[in-house]
């Protein structure tokens, strides 16, 4: 499990509904669900984001990983408002 702050949730998603295999969102009071092409779930985490947006997620597959990694590297560099606006830690 990852837990990510993300300041730039349209290319977040753009990562994430690339993945091959589920990336799920991890919430603690209901069942993991996927975050790939689920609209309702995207669009609610857009609209309740003020600022920094902190997510637990998780992928099984290492390739998936691996651009989730790359974009949280990446993410936060050129958007003005976001300075270091990825973090992330595994768990």
């Amino acid at each position: 499990m990852m837990k990510i702050n993300v300041c730039n949730l349209d290319r977040f998603f753009q990562v994430v509904n690339s993945c091959e295999h589920p990336v799920k969102l991890v919430v603690s009071e209901t069942s993991a669900e996927d975050l790939r092409g689920n609209v309702f779930v995207q669009n609610l985490l857009k609209d309740m984001q003020d600022g920094f947006t902190e997510l637990n997620i998780e992928t099984e597959n290492s390739v998936d990983a691996m651009s989730l990694l790359r974009f949280m590297m990446e993410d936060g560099k050129n958007p003005e408002g976001c300075k270091d606006a990825s973090l992330v830690t595994a768990a």
